[in-house]
């Protein structure tokens, strides 16, 4: 073989190989690419679970604070109807006084001959 066929060979043997070593890195660039890929699909199903999750807590949270809202209406209406009951009972029992002192203190008074 002529000198000139020898470095036309070497030539593209060294293209050749510097192709596969370009090749080479591009395969790993495009490998860490899909890996890339895979954990970002990951994290957004994730992400999307999550918001989903949320969502259903805050719904729950909301209808939570609606019914202890509505009990503790209920509760203060029940409240105040006892209170109501209350007063209207002491005012049927309550003890007339007369100038300070109690109908009691008075017949006791006067029955002592006072």
């Amino acid at each position: 073989m002529s000198e000139e066929k020898k470095l036309s060979l070497a030539n593209i043997e060294g293209s050749i190989n510097r192709l596969t070593r370009r090749l080479d890195e591009l395969q790993k660039t495009v490998d860490l690419l899909f890996e890339d890929r895979k954990i970002l699909e990951e994290v957004l199903g994730s992400i999307a679970h999550l918001k989903e999750i949320v969502h259903t807590s805050q719904s729950h949270q909301d209808n939570l604070t609606k019914d202890v809202k509505a009990e503790i209406k209920d509760v203060q209406f029940a409240v105040e109807d006892k209170v109501e009951e209350v007063k209207q009972t002491i005012d049927k029992k309550k003890i007339i006084k007369i100038s300070g002192k109690s109908i009691l203190s008075k017949l006791l008074f006067w029955k002592e001959g006072g």
